[in-house]
C-alpha cells in the first residue's frame, strides 16, 4: 500500500513540474525550448535537495537522542517485550 502511494505522489510531482514547465497537450520532445528544459530540471532537482536540507535541519536540532534516553527506550522496549512473551505464556497454557 505505502508503495503505491509513493508512486502516486512521484507521478503527481512530475505532473506538475511538466505542467510548470508548460509541457502540457501533445508537447513533443523537440518542441521543447531551453527554458522549458531548464524549469523542469530545476524543479525536478533543486526542490528534492531543498527539501532535503530542510528535513535535515529539522532533524539535526529536534531530534535529540541522548545515551541515557536511549537506554530509556532500550529498557521501556524490553519490559513489553517481557510482558507480551509472559502474556502468551499464559494464554499457552490455557
Amino acid at each position: 500500500m505505502i508503495d503505491k502511494l509513493a508512486g502516486a505522489f512521484a507521478n503527481g510531482i512530475v505532473a506538475l513540474a511538466a505542467v510548470h514547465s508548460g509541457m502540457v497537450g501533445a508537447a513533443k520532445a523537440g518542441g521543447v525550448s531551453a527554458h522549458q528544459l531548464m524549469v523542469f530540471k530545476s524543479f525536478m532537482f533543486y526542490a528534492p535537495v531543498i527539501l532535503i536540507v530542510i528535513a535535515a535541519l529539522i532533524y539535526f536540532f529536534k531530534v535529540s537522542l541522548t545515551e541515557d534516553r536511549h537506554k530509556k527506550i532500550v529498557a521501556e522496549l524490553e519490559k513489553k517485550l517481557r510482558a507480551k512473551k509472559d502474556e502468551e505464556e499464559k494464554t499457552a497454557e490455557n
